[in-house]
């Protein structure tokens, strides 16, 4: 994992040499998550998550724009049952990584209307998830790492003489490198290879196409300029994703994120 977290912050920082606007973005939210996992249960859990986040924004000279975001969020999640049976709950811990690399377009011919943008993106998703009462099938987790498609759309108005900007963006991972357990929710299940949840994902990660795996994630932000060029942000971001594993999952979040963008 730490070496994952050093490759990541290298992208980051990466990302902030030698471009035109460059925005490093430091966002504190909630996220309320719904999740539908027979690995754990067959009801539906639910949380709110505090939610960190990471990034940068670069406008390129060349009409280029790109993100790079990581985010982590932790905290219980429980199903409805949880007060009569306190054993349905447990922690899940969560990261994305996500990276977007869009290029303007001429859809839009006058610019004061907007402008739109389209290209490809990167995405990784970790869901961990501990549940204590399933005995040695208590560990549960997703992982995905995808390429995919990306649209979005940036407006500049003004307001109480600032110049606000919305922005608006829309993912589809197409193709998937992912893994999931096997196992159902049972107390008495013994996990292969020795109990060993790092080997056991590995050796069933598989290649995975849009319609086995399928994310989507919206975001809409707008964007208050202070002092020095730096920037308060506004995000609400949705987001999807279900798998046709074995063990199906099914999982769905909203997400409300307060940011800092401070100019480079």
């Amino acid at each position: 994992m730490s070496r994952c977290l050093f490759f990541v912050f290298v992208c980051l920082a990466f990302q902030a040499v030698g471009q035109k606007e460059i925005h490093l973005d430091l966002g504190a939210g909630l996220t309320s998550h719904v999740i539908k996992d027979d690995a754990m249960s067959p009801v539906r859990y639910t949380g709110v998550l505090p939610t960190l986040s990471l990034g940068t924004i670069k406008t390129k000279i060349d009409k280029k724009l790109s993100e790079a975001r990581l985010t982590l969020q932790y905290s219980n999640i429980h199903a409805k049952a949880a007060n009569d049976y306190p054993t349905m709950k447990g922690p899940l811990f969560r990261l994305d990584f996500d990276y977007v690399h869009l290029r303007e377009t001429d859809l839009i011919k006058d610019t004061t209307f907007g402008t739109f943008f389209a290209g490809v993106s990167f995405h990784t998703l970790l869901s961990f998830r501990f549940m204590q009462q399933l005995d040695n099938s208590a560990i549960i987790y997703d992982y995905f790492s995808s390429l995919g498609i990306s649209a979005a759309y940036k407006h500049e108005f003004n307001w109480k003489r600032k110049r606000l900007m919305h922005y608006h963006r829309l993912s589809l991972p197409v193709v998937s490198y992912g893994s999931r357990p096997a196992y159902m929710n049972v107390f008495d299940f013994i996990a292969p290879n020795e109990n060993d949840p790092i080997g056991d994902a590995f050796e069933r990660a598989s290649i995975r196409s849009f319609g086995s795996h399928l994310r989507v994630i919206f975001r809409n932000s707008l964007f208050y300029p202070i002092k020095s060029n730096n920037l308060i942000g506004l995000t609400y971001e949705w987001q999807y994703y279900g798998a046709s594993f074995t063990v199906p999952i099914r999982s769905a979040y909203h997400a409300v994120v307060f940011s800092l963008l401070v100019h480079l």
